[in-house]
């Protein structure tokens, strides 16, 4: 009686992670955990990534399904026969594999079905789709590459086709062969060969889905009560959704545009602005061109009335003189011998002689005048309101044009015609000069217009 009391507390305080392995007890521990095995080469399912670490949907799952049932845990990737060979001999104690096959004779397998196989096959986009069922590999002329312990490697066998297989341990190799050479047929599951087209981002190949029989991959192992307890798991796990995102992670990839650098996107919207920013000064420019020759036509519309006004009805001598026969007093005497004589004169010269007058001092230009020897001679009102200075000053410092204007003309002759532009304080003022002549072609002095 005591006997069966101890057993009955034992089995009580037996600890969630003690399991049954076959006729034996199996206690998970931390110095003692569950060693998980599964293939290297089976994207996404179990991989090496490139970090050298076990990844992929089976590896998530299990970590998930261990740490919900507090059972320490080890992961190894190793290659199938591996795999294989640690199962039977009892050195892992739980793996994935499909029940169709070799699978059959390393232990029990769970009720949970977490993924089917289906199968497809990848062939050149430059080449013609020969496979469409399964029985298309018995008349296929060419051998097809199949993965090594495939469903597909196992059906051929079963069938006697043996000499058409070419069997890979590496199909991340064999597709992108595939893809560079544009030779050769791939059969194997359908999700491993959109894994690793995406994966690789092949473009030279087509992924054609294949009418053969599907296996169902499930969890194996030698403890019936650890499956069990795992198929709970799962189960629960299902039900709250929390298999979704990893589901959606890797059985369904979507491929993913790698970001364009930065300077290749400054690029592009360098590219789009360029033309419009271009477009906008080039407008601007012929509206500022467009400004400045009209202005310019003016200045010289009014250039050419002074002068002729000035050799019909001042004569020669007026800029022929020293620097006083340019003086205030001298324009007010020509002024008031011209209004004196505007009744005698005929009408188009005594409108030529007003005219002059009226340009000298009005409000919209500035006028400048120099005598043959560069200096100024005299300014109207408006020059000192564009230069901000005292024009009476300036003739008594005897300022000369190129210091004013900023030239270097040495011949005051080449003056004539020249246009410019000068800052005076916070604003802009543009000039044209134009030389005097007499009618022997001897220069009298330099008109400079300001605006």
């Amino acid at each position: 009686m005591v006997r069966i009391i101890t057993i009955l507390v034992c089995m009580l305080l037996c600890p969630a992670g003690a399991f049954a392995q076959g006729d034996s007890a199996r206690v998970f521990t931390d110095k003692s955990p569950l060693i998980y095995e599964d293939a290297s080469n089976m994207w996404p399912y179990s991989f090496v990534n490139e970090e050298g670490k076990p990844d992929g949907f089976n590896i998530d799952l299990i970590e998930m399904l261990l740490s919900e049932l507090a059972i320490p845990y080890e992961i190894h990737i190793k290659s199938l026969p591996e795999v294989i060979g640690d199962m039977t001999s009892g050195r892992a104690d739980l793996t994935f594999s499909l029940e169709e096959g070799f699978g059959q004779k390393l232990g029990l397998f769970s009720r949970t079905v977490p993924m089917l196989f289906t199968q497809s096959v990848v062939t050149p986009k430059s080449k013609p789709l020969t496979i469409r069922s399964f029985r298309d590999l018995r008349n296929i002329k060419h051998q097809v590459t199949v993965n090594d312990s495939s469903l597909c490697h196992h059906i051929m066998l079963d069938y006697g086709w043996a000499d058409h297989a070419i069997v890979s341990s590496d199909m991340s190799q064999s597709i992108q062969a595939l893809n560079d050479s544009q030779e050769g047929v791939i059969v194997w599951n359908t999700l491993s060969l959109k894994w690793l087209i995406h994966h690789y981002q092949l473009d030279n190949v087509v992924l054609t889905p294949v009418d053969m029989p599907h296996g169902e991959y499930r969890f194996q192992s030698n403890s019936q009560s650890l499956l069990d307890s795992i198929d709970q798991a799962y189960l629960d796990l299902c039900a709250d959704g929390k298999l979704s995102a990893l589901e959606s992670k890797w059985l369904y990839p979507v491929r993913e545009q790698p970001d364009e650098p930065v300077w290749k996107k400054a690029v592009a919207a360098m590219a789009v602005m360029l033309p419009v920013a271009i477009l906008f000064c080039l407008m601007y420019i012929v509206r500022k061109n467009r400004q400045v020759e009209e202005s310019n036509d003016r200045l010289t519309q009014s250039l050419a009335e002074i002068c002729m006004s000035v050799q019909a009805h001042m004569g020669n001598s007026c800029y022929a003189g020293s620097k006083s026969e340019f003086s205030m007093e001298d324009f007010l005497r020509h002024k008031e011998q011209a209004d004196s004589h505007i009744a005698k004169l005929k009408k188009d010269n005594s409108d030529r002689s007003l005219r002059y007058w009226s340009m000298f001092y009005s409000d919209e230009a500035g006028v400048f005048v120099f005598g043959t020897d560069g200096c100024i001679q005299n300014a109207n009102y408006k020059a000192g309101l564009l230069f901000n200075c005292d024009i009476d000053k300036l003739v008594e410092q005897n300022t000369d044009i190129n210091s004013l204007f900023y030239t270097t003309f040495n011949n005051l002759s080449d003056a004539d015609g020249y246009k410019g532009c000068i800052k005076v304080g916070e604003s802009t003022v543009r000039f044209q000069m134009k030389a005097a002549y007499n009618n022997n072609k001897v220069l009298l002095g330099i008109y400079v217009f300001c605006l």
